[in-house]
């Protein structure tokens, strides 16, 4: 069986502050180079994704920060605080405006709440992370939710379908 890889999670571009475990997952690739499953093109990708995920971490932009526009503002705050529990309160204080003004503009720029695109980045890490062999639990709590069974229903709706039934697929 070979992997399909236009099935892969490629990071998205800026900062994603989600701490990921580089060592096990290049270890995990190395792995997969002795197999026989992954071909040449599976082993490129995930490698790329891999020194992107290190690259945008250790990448700095203090400009977006304090010149772009709200909706930029926004963007780089869900993105620096991607697993986190971000509450309306946080979204005021970190960007000096009303939760609603911020979510007339970000809906304008990008097509979606500034929650709802928090909680895409925070679904599609953790489809990730099932990817990569971890529990559900595990990935729950790295992901920032606190209920578990809230992980659950909101990853379920977001990909159809559990997590561990989700993780039993990539497994195969």
């Amino acid at each position: 069986m070979r992997v399909d890889a236009s099935r892969l999670l490629l990071p998205m571009i800026g900062s994603l502050p989600c701490e990921i475990d580089c060592l096990a997952y290049a270890e995990i690739l190395y792995s997969l180079y002795l197999s026989p499953y992954a071909d040449r093109g599976f082993l490129t990708q995930q490698l790329r994704a891999l020194l992107s995920l290190i690259s945008l971490s250790c990448q700095k932009n203090p400009k977006l920060e304090k010149h772009g526009t709200l909706a930029e503002q926004t963007l780089f705050f869900i993105q620096k605080n991607a697993c986190a529990p971000l509450r309306v309160q946080d979204y005021e204080q970190a960007l000096d405006r009303s939760y609603h003004h911020i979510n007339q503009v970000f809906k304008t720029q990008f097509g979606c709440t500034a929650k709802q695109y928090h909680m895409r980045i925070r679904m599609d890490h953790a489809a990730q992370l099932l990817s990569l062999g971890r529990s559900v639990q595990d990935t729950a709590r790295d992901c920032g939710f606190e209920d578990y069974f809230f992980f659950i229903n909101s990853f379920t709706k977001a990909h159809g379908i559990s997590p561990s039934a989700y993780s039993k697929k990539e497994k195969l």
